[in-house]
C-alpha cells in the first residue's frame, strides 16, 4: 500500500473516560499541550455518574476536541471503538483519562512512524505516578519487534495508553479493539495485531501511568493470572503465535504459582521479574510493601 503520510499527518487521540473527574482534566491538558499540533482529541464519556461530563464541557469550545457522551456504561473497549469510528487521523493514539503525557510524546511517535512505515503499533516507556503525580517507579518494555514478539508470551510488553496505531495497516477499519477477554481486551487486541505489522517501543518515558485507589482492583489476582494464560493459549490457537521454549516454561511456572502461591507473592514475583522494585529507605516498611504491590500489579496486569 502506498504511504501517503507526511510530517503534518493528522493524529487522532482517543480517550475513553468513566467516572474520571479527579484526573481527566490533567489528562486532557497533557494532550492539548503537545508540541505536535495537528491532532484531534476524541473523548468518549462512557456513562459516567460523577461530574466528568461537566468537566468535559469546559473543553467543548476547543476546535481539536470532540466529545461523545451517552448515559449507560458500555465498557472501555466499546467506548474506544465508538471513538475510533469518529476519528479522521492517519495515526490513532490511545490515552487513558487518569494518565498524563509528556509534551513531546505525539511528535516523537509520529517521527518514528514516518521513518518506519512497516510499524503498526508504537508504544513508549513510562513512569509510574501516584495520585499527586509524584514518580514512584518505572515501567520498562523491550524496544524492537523481535523482542516484543517473544515477550508477548510472558507478559504484556506494550503500555496500552502509550500506543500509537497506523491506520493503513489495521485489518479492520471499523473496529480497532476486540471486545473479548474483558478486562484485558487490550492484551488480546494487540496479540492479534502482531501479525499485521511491526511493533516497537520508544526508549523514552513519555507517559505517566497513574496508580491510584480507583485503578483496576487488586482483588482476584490469581484469577487474573489464569486469565492472561488463557489469552496466550488463544493467541497460539487463533493468531498463529509461536512462543519460545522459555515462554512455555515461564507460563508453566506462572500457572503453578497461581495455584499454590498467595496473591502478594504473585505480585512480588512479577515485580522482581520486571526489575521495578527499588530501595526506598525514607518510607516505613508497611508503606514500602504497599508501593511495591501497586507497582507489581501495574506491571503484571496492565
Amino acid at each position: 500500500m502506498k504511504n501517503n503520510f507526511n510530517k503534518n499527518s493528522l493524529v487522532s487521540v482517543i480517550m475513553p473516560v468513566y467516572n474520571g473527574s479527579k484526573f481527566v482534566a490533567e489528562a486532557i491538558e497533557s494532550i492539548l499541550n503537545q508540541d505536535y499540533k495537528n491532532l484531534e482529541l476524541i473523548i468518549v464519556n462512557d456513562g459516567s455518574k460523577d461530574n466528568t461530563l461537566s468537566i468535559l464541557h469546559q473543553y467543548k469550545s476547543f476546535p481539536q476536541v470532540k466529545i461523545i457522551s451517552y448515559g449507560k456504561n458500555k465498557g472501555e473497549s466499546v467506548a474506544a471503538n465508538i471513538g475510533f469510528k469518529a476519528t479522521k487521523g492517519e495515526f490513532i493514539a490511545r490515552m487513558d483519562a487518569d494518565d498524563i503525557c509528556r509534551f513531546d510524546r505525539i511528535g516523537k511517535q509520529v517521527k518514528f512512524m514516518l521513518a518506519n512505515p512497516e510499524t503498526i503499533v508504537l508504544g513508549t516507556q513510562a513512569e509510574i505516578i501516584n495520585e499527586e503525580g509524584k514518580i514512584t517507579g518505572k515501567k520498562t518494555f523491550p524496544l524492537d519487534h523481535k523482542s516484543i514478539y517473544q515477550t508477548y508470551g510472558i507478559y504484556h510488553p506494550m503500555l496500552h495508553p502509550s500506543c500509537m496505531f497506523r491506520r493503513s495497516l489495521l485489518p479492520d477499519q471499523k473496529q480497532l479493539w476486540e471486545n473479548a477477554h474483558e478486562p484485558n481486551d487490550d492484551y488480546y487486541t494487540l496479540f492479534r495485531l502482531l501479525k499485521f505489522g511491526k511493533f516497537a517501543n520508544l526508549a523514552e518515558s513519555l507517559v505517566g501511568y497513574r496508580i491510584h485507589s480507583n485503578n483496576k482492583s487488586l482483588q482476584h489476582v490469581r484469577r487474573k493470572v489464569i486469565h492472561f494464560l488463557q489469552i496466550r493459549i488463544d493467541a497460539i490457537r487463533f493468531f498463529g503465535y509461536r512462543p519460545t521454549m522459555k515462554a512455555v516454561l515461564i507460563n508453566i511456572g506462572q500457572l503453578i504459582g497461581a495455584v499454590i502461591l498467595p496473591d502478594r507473592f504473585i505480585l512480588l514475583g512479577y515485580s522482581f521479574l520486571r526489575g521495578i522494585i527499588s530501595p526506598r529507605p525514607n518510607i516505613s516498611p508497611i508503606k514500602r510493601v504497599t508501593v511495591v504491590l501497586r507497582e507489581a500489579f501495574s506491571v503484571a496486569f496492565y
